[in-house]
């Protein structure tokens, strides 16, 4: 994931787990910040899973999802105070 953040842009690195019997299918994912940019900031994000609906917020490497298909990804990036 390539973000633009302030006058530069960040590669997101993105970790995701793929379901044991259909290995197409997302079903967690983490995502985290490297670098300067993770002193200034929190990178938040999470999913929608069919049948669940949206998840809670993750934040900073931690994962989002529980086992189900996901279908959509929501991701904001929040400066620290």
């Amino acid at each position: 994931i390539l973000l633009s953040l302030g006058d530069g842009e960040i590669l997101l690195p993105l970790g995701i787990q793929h379901h044991p019997e259909k290995p197409d299918a997302v079903t967690g994912i983490e995502i985290w910040l490297e670098g300067t940019v993770k002193e200034e900031y929190d990178i938040a994000y999470r999913v929608y899973q069919i049948g669940n609906g949206w998840s809670g917020w993750s934040k900073n490497g931690n994962l989002a999802g529980n086992g189900t298909f996901i279908s959509a990804i929501q991701i904001k990036v929040i400066k620290k105070a």
